[in-house]
């Protein structure tokens, strides 16, 4: 600790040399701070100080802490820099109300530190340290504004009428930020968003889906009321999630649940004000990729009988599976390819879902069930699931992702390095084989369980799954298939 004369007083300073092997990583050589004019406050500063840095030095010895480390030791090289322009120069420091419209434009582009520049000029410029009390761990910089006095209000007139839209404008957005008004509760796109998930009878992976999606929106811009939700707020989520390394076909799925939950509560006119979707005015980033490139792409002759071969020995008694997985998973695999039913759909089947001669995919992800006749090719399935069953551990939506990732990853050593070949490819190998065969699109249609491209004849055809005749014709182009 060292004595600095300055002007009229003396001040005290804290100097350390950095080590050699942390320049780069600190970005300086030498710690230099302010220990303030006081002597017994300095000596106490300067022990803190000391302290602190021999815990960085040594956490800096962990690849894991090292990010968090070096962020808190700018914050703390910030604050002091702050500290030291507080004592020697305190007027060119503050700032009024008259800065309101400026700092909040700026504050606008620091995204998740905008809350915490906006609580310490609320300090400043109006004396209301309310915000700032609200936040649990307050940066070094920001103890430091604290420091700082408050402007005075204007005694009245045009001047105090300004000052109070300035503070008013402020402290809203302030609240939105951090989500303090209960107000508008029922009106903010999480509550809605429950509500539209009732009346809609959604299942739970639709809500699964729609929760991660909109949490992710509102973690970004807030949980505002959908009056507060606007087409710039949008287009920064937009450009954010692009950013992040989202293709763009991605960023539109991302947008797709806050929309149906913005058109639904339009509809219903739940939201008073709420009169335009906001999303409708933001444009996604086109896909240039033709959805023939996009999709997962079929195994051919001789790709599925490789696959199978992989398989035997990745789900096999040499494998990291117990016995009842490795069973499990085949059978599901080849389920998979007489069935087109997701990985999932089929864990989730039961013993009373199977028969000797069809299966009842009741759980799927369109929420449209679908009998199907039991093909030849894996008759052996009624009797796994009567005898033994699914005897795993864990949800359906779990077992399903490890087969998924187990999949992918023995094809991809095997030499299958077409992204497009995932477990998902076995429905469009059925597809593929059916079409090679001449089947018509009523039993693709009926195999697969899409109901979509017959326009208004849905309301007049009954789906081959539904009758005797139909069933018969999906057996037969079922047992026709052979894959090995």
């Amino acid at each position: 600790m060292s004595p600095v004369r300055r002007r009229e007083h003396v001040a005290y300073k804290y100097q350390r040399d950095v080590p050699k092997a942390l320049h780069t990583l600190l970005g300086r050589k030498r710690w230099d701070l302010s220990l303030g004019g006081d002597l017994t406050k300095a000596t106490a500063r300067c022990a803190a100080y000391t302290a602190e840095h021999d815990r960085i030095i040594a956490l800096l010895a962990n690849p894991d802490s090292r990010s968090e480390v070096v962020r808190l030791g700018v914050e703390s090289i910030t604050a002091a820099k702050l500290r030291d322009d507080i004592e020697e120069t305190p007027d060119a420091l503050a700032l009024t109300w008259r800065d309101t419209e400026e700092h909040m434009k700026g504050a606008a582009n620091l995204r998740r530190y905008e809350y915490e520049s906006l609580a310490g000029f609320a300090w400043q410029a109006f004396g209301d340290r309310s915000h700032i009390d609200l936040i649990k761990e307050p940066s070094p910089v920001l103890q430091e504004v604290l420091k700082l006095t408050a402007a005075q209000p204007p005694s009245g007139g045009v001047e105090r009428a300004l000052y109070d839209a300035m503070r008013t404008a402020l402290n809203a957005r302030l609240t939105e930020l951090s989500g303090q008004s209960k107000q508008n509760d029922e009106y903010r796109l999480s509550a809605l968003r429950e509500k539209y998930f009732k009346l809609n009878n959604c299942s739970d992976a639709t809500k699964r889906s729609y929760r991660g999606k909109i949490d992710r929106l509102t973690s970004f811009a807030g949980d505002l009321p959908l009056t507060m939700i606007t087409p710039e707020k949008l287009r920064l989520y937009r450009d954010y999630l692009l950013e992040e390394g989202l293709k763009a076909d991605s960023v539109a799925q991302y947008f797709a649940p806050p929309k149906a939950v913005m058109r639904w509560a339009l509809s219903e006119e739940l939201v008073p004000g709420f009169d335009a979707l906001p999303i409708d005015k933001v444009k996604m980033p086109r896909n240039d990729t033709p959805i023939e490139e996009a999709r997962w792409q079929r195994f051919d002759d001789d790709e599925i009988k490789k696959v199978w071969a992989i398989v035997q020995k990745a789900w096999g008694p040499d494998s990291r599976y117990d016995a009842d997985r490795q069973e499990a998973f085949k059978w599901a695999f080849r389920v998979a390819l007489y069935t087109a039913a997701r990985p999932v759909e089929i864990f989730r089947l039961k013993a009373e879902n199977v028969t000797p001669n069809f299966i009842s995919l009741t759980e799927t992800k369109t929420r449209i069930s679908r009998k199907l006749p039991l093909s030849k090719h894996i008759a052996g399935f009624y009797d796994f699931m009567h005898l033994k069953g699914w005897n795993l551990t864990g949800k359906p939506e779990s077992v399903a992702g490890t087969m998924s990732d187990s999949f992918t990853k023995a094809i991809r050593a095997a030499g299958f390095n077409n992204d497009r070949h995932v477990l998902y490819s076995a429905k469009d190998t059925l597809v593929d084989r059916l079409q090679r065969a001449g089947r018509s699109d009523d039993v693709i249609r009926g195999i697969t369980g899409h109901v979509s491209g017959q326009g208004h004849l849905r309301n007049y055809k009954t789906r081959l799954n539904d009758t005797p005749e139909g069933l018969a014709m999906l057996r037969e182009a079922l047992d026709a298939v052979e894959y090995w």
